[in-house]
């Protein structure tokens, strides 16, 4: 708060006070001390206001830069989205498994499908078999799709399958210049 602290009003406040409620006074200083309370009472009451107005303008304006932002990593996030689809469909249409680089290696799985289990909608999961079941009663996904895969019926679950995309498996040193762009 510019030249003022609520610890140094609150201080004057007090002396001001103290002096007004001894007898030691005359009328006259007492009218004068009274006065003089009243103006810094009005007075810090402006600073303070004006302080509360400032710093709710500040939140105001770091809330507004903070969605700003969210929506540049939002636009960044899609751009590395599409990114990523269009490296996936140039490396299926080129029957391109792999690309090694220094950096780091891109892979893709050719099939074109990534599967994984999930519980079919509606269906409680109290009834998938123990054996396929973790302590936290989730599904075991990995041993559900073997089985499937190999043939077993489990009433509930599906595999369902969703078009692979790349993923990146980065080297020490392209790690370490993500955490540096990161820091910038």
């Amino acid at each position: 708060m510019r030249d003022i602290t609520l610890y140094t009003v609150s201080q004057e406040f007090e002396y001001i006070a103290e002096l007004l409620d001894r007898d030691v006074l005359e009328e006259e200083e007492k009218a004068r001390l009274q006065a003089m309370l009243e103006e810094k009472i009005k007075e810090s009451s402006k600073e303070i206001i004006t302080y509360q107005i400032e710093e709710q303008s500040n939140i105001d304006v770091l809330s507004n830069e903070i969605r700003r932002l969210q929506a540049l990593k939002k636009s960044a996030e899609n751009r590395l989205d599409k990114f990523k689809d269009r490296l996936t469909d140039n490396m299926r249409k080129l029957q391109c498994k792999k690309i090694a680089t220094p950096l780091g290696n891109v892979t893709l799985a050719l099939d074109g499908v990534n599967k994984s289990v999930s519980l079919k909608e509606g269906v409680d999961i109290n009834t998938i078999p123990e054996q396929y079941l973790k302590v936290t009663k989730e599904l075991k996904k990995t041993e559900i799709k073997k089985a499937i895969e190999n043939g077993e019926n489990i009433d509930g679950v599906e595999i369902i399958e969703t078009p692979a995309k790349v993923r990146f498996m980065l080297s020490k040193e392209a790690k370490d210049i993500q955490a540096e762009k990161a820091g910038e």
